[in-house]
């Protein structure tokens, strides 16, 4: 009886060694070189190692996941993620605005950045978020560039008034004061449009 019951036992050892054995892939191999980054189409990205380590990223940068690594393997991979996200969103910028006041932000890796002609953000393809952020930030600074300087009052028959900036903006007002109606303008221009006209009163 005990011969069986102990006959039993090394089978069932057998059994939990042989499973463990299957999973052994999973284990971190020796060595491993240097990360190799991959972006994804969605923005996401996937980081591999050579000793089939490998850590996976969500399109915001953030670590989703690792498996069969080694110590020091994930910290690395992180700082590779973080300095391919950082290049994406350095240089090769260009502001594009469109007749209609709307706008575009485009990289030269293909990120599009699109806007309304209010500056508000209307949509993005293929961009990491600091992308889309330094595209805000331009778009800002292109608005207040075109709001600064430039600007001149003229008066209309019956009392109306007009301003009038460099680059085409015009904004119209009634002989109360009130505006009415703008054309080619940014909302910073339609902003100082409006203090010009009431502080001359």
């Amino acid at each position: 009886m005990k011969h069986t019951a102990l006959a039993l036992l090394a089978a069932g050892a057998a059994l939990v060694i042989s499973g463990c054995a299957e999973v052994e892939p999973l284990k971190a191999q020796t060595g491993g070189g240097a990360p190799r980054v991959n972006r994804l189409d969605n923005g996401a990205y996937t980081v591999r190692y050579d000793n089939g380590c490998i850590v996976t990223y969500n399109r915001e940068g953030r670590r989703t996941g690792s498996q069969a690594c080694r110590p020091g393997q994930v910290e690395q991979s992180d700082l590779a993620v973080q300095r391919d996200a950082g290049s994406r969103g350095g240089g090769g910028m260009d502001v594009q605005r469109e007749p209609n006041g709307a706008a575009r932000v485009t990289f030269n890796d293909g990120c599009l950045v699109t806007y309304n002609r209010d500056g508000r953000r209307s949509g993005s393809r293929g961009c990491h978020p600091s992308q889309v952020e330094r595209a805000d930030k331009a778009i800002q600074a292109s608005s207040d560039d075109r709001g600064g300087g430039g600007l001149r009052i003229q008066r209309l028959d019956g009392g109306a008034r007009r301003v009038v900036f460099n680059d085409g903006c015009t904004v119209t007002y009634n002989r109360k004061g009130d505006r009415s109606g703008s054309q080619g303008c940014t909302p910073n221009q339609v902003q100082r449009a409006d203090k010009a006209i009431q502080r001359q009163g």
